[in-house]
């Protein structure tokens, strides 16, 4: 299987999943997450996402770069909005960005831990994204979940990534815990150091 990688350009990466734009109140939410993330490069969003007006809602404020949710999301509109994996390419950095773990060709469960079933992890994420990538982020899991192995994070819904990476969560809708109610800001910065290293 070929993953599509694409070059992206900025610092600032607007992340999203799990949004269910057809179960909130979608104007008030996109208002939320644009007044906690500010202005960003591109959006980033794991699936979930519903309906083509989510989409198109978020193109408005950034480039969006989408994979989807093959059960409940609009069709397949490439290069914004594809299915399976993809790998994004950002400064040095590999971003590995995909709906769900669950499925094929790797299988993984990500409760209470992420294990890969019958591979290394690194093994696992070649497999999976055809290629090394330095973070994987995936939505589906309707939980906000940080995992560290070794020196690559990896993390479920808000996310960070890269070389020296920060994150600030937001909850557009008010309340935490709750489907659709998460969004992350990821700043890429090559000035300083990978973690552990």
């Amino acid at each position: 299987m070929s993953v599509p990688r694409h070059r992206v350009q900025g610092r600032r990466f607007g992340l999203l999943a799990d949004t269910h734009d057809d179960a909130v109140d979608w104007p008030k939410a996109v208002e939320k997450i644009r007044a906690a993330w500010g202005e960003v490069d591109a959006i980033i969003h794991c699936g979930d996402l519903c309906t083509a007006n989510a989409i198109a809602t978020l193109s408005a404020l950034a480039p969006v770069w989408a994979t989807r949710n093959p059960q409940t999301d609009p069709p397949a509109n490439p290069p914004m909005l594809i299915d399976g994996p993809r790998v994004l390419e950002v400064g040095s950095s590999g971003v590995g960005v995909l709906f769900s773990l669950s499925g094929e060709p790797v299988k993984a469960e990500t409760d209470p831990v992420l294990r890969f079933t019958g591979l290394p992890p690194e093994t696992a994420l070649q497999d999976l994204f055809g290629g090394k990538v330095d973070v994987c982020v995936w939505g589906g899991t309707h939980a906000a979940r940080v995992r560290r192995r070794r020196h690559a994070l990896r993390q479920s819904r808000q996310s960070h990534a890269g070389e020296g990476a920060h994150r600030r969560r937001t909850d557009p809708r008010g309340r935490d815990g709750e489907r659709g109610d998460l969004a992350g800001l990821m700043i890429v910065s090559p000035l300083l150091p990978k973690a552990g290293g």
